[in-house]
């Protein structure tokens, strides 16, 4: 389903549609990621996006700021896999919120590195498509998995 295909006129989460329409947004995230196609990341996004991304403490915004921070790093073969989708809430007419967790592997020299990292997104509603506002991911607490 293509980000930009999605009907947000028709959306309550009583709709089978509506709520696979919502939790396909942190797999199309992933595979924009995995496949390095920064324009279509940076498109998932609101113009004014805040991300705050788990390898740093300085939040993104907007959409050169993001556009900056996912060209402009190496990201030494990173992977990213959804694990489980938590929590699909809409929480007003224009706005949903998606969390869940996802699996972010990463060499670190010959050795592949994985992380179970939490994640959400808050969603905005646009007049043809839902968009990422705020995106927060942070690794799960040492003893969680």
């Amino acid at each position: 389903m293509s980000f930009a295909a999605l009907n947000p006129s028709t959306l309550s989460l009583d709709n089978g549609a509506a709520r696979a329409m919502l939790r396909s947004i942190p797999a199309q995230w992933a595979a924009a990621f995995n496949a390095g196609d920064i324009d279509r990341l940076v498109e998932l996004y609101d113009p004014e996006a805040i991300r705050f991304p788990a390898n740093s403490s300085t939040p993104i915004v907007g959409t050169k700021a993001l556009r900056l921070y996912f060209s402009g790093h190496d990201w030494n073969g990173a992977h990213v896999e959804i694990k489980d989708e938590i929590e699909t809430r809409m929480t007003g007419e224009r706005s949903a919120v998606v969390a869940g967790y996802h699996q972010f592997s990463l060499a670190l020299g010959e050795t592949i590195t994985s992380l179970q990292v939490r994640y959400s997104f808050v969603l905005v509603r646009h007049i043809r498509a839902w968009r990422i506002t705020h995106d927060h991911s942070s690794l799960l607490p040492p003893g969680r998995d």
